[in-house]
């Protein structure tokens, strides 16, 4: 990668080479875009509920499937994971739950952590915390008690009925 020169440049031909350059620079900022539409298509495709944190505490990004797990406002993962984790933390049977205190998680050495949380609701959501190269953490929850699987299934014979009824995809 070449460093910006501190100095105009000194003739048409060196004009146009860094306008080559910054054209290049265009096409590589495109297909990171591109690529990050694809990883996130990926991660809001699925069921789980997803939630990454930086190496200084900041929530890194969510999928929208955590926010509705946790009944959760779209806002609620900008900023400190701290923060959010109190959110989390209130609607669980036991709000002292070590998965839930992300200080703790990102300065503890080990690859993953996991264990099944109970919500004060009944819910049930098997939690998976596994620390990412270069720093910080993602955290995975997965519905136990029957209900994600049942949407999943629902969603799926509907599919599958308007395939063998005919009808188009909505």
């Amino acid at each position: 990668r070449a460093a910006v020169p501190a100095h105009p440049p000194s003739s048409p031909a060196e004009y146009a080479h860094r306008l080559r350059d910054a054209a290049g620079v265009d096409e590589v900022v495109r297909t990171l875009e591109r690529r990050v539409a694809a990883l996130q298509a990926a991660v809001e495709s699925g069921s789980d509920g997803l939630l990454a944190v930086v190496p200084d505490g900041e929530v890194a990004g969510c999928n929208r499937r955590l926010l509705a797990m946790w009944d959760l406002p779209d806002g609620a993962a900008a900023g400190p994971a701290a923060a959010l984790f109190r959110l989390m933390a209130a609607r669980l049977e036991d709000p002292l739950h070590p998965l839930f205190q992300p200080e703790r998680m990102l300065a503890d050495g080990r690859e993953e952590a996991s264990g099944r949380v109970r919500l004060a609701d009944g819910r049930v959501f098997d939690c998976a915390c596994r620390a990412q190269r270069g720093g910080g953490r993602t955290w995975r929850f997965r519905e136990m008690d029957g209900r994600g699987r049942l949407e999943e299934r629902a969603a799926f014979l509907a599919r599958a009925g308007r395939v063998l009824g005919g009808s188009p995809d909505p």
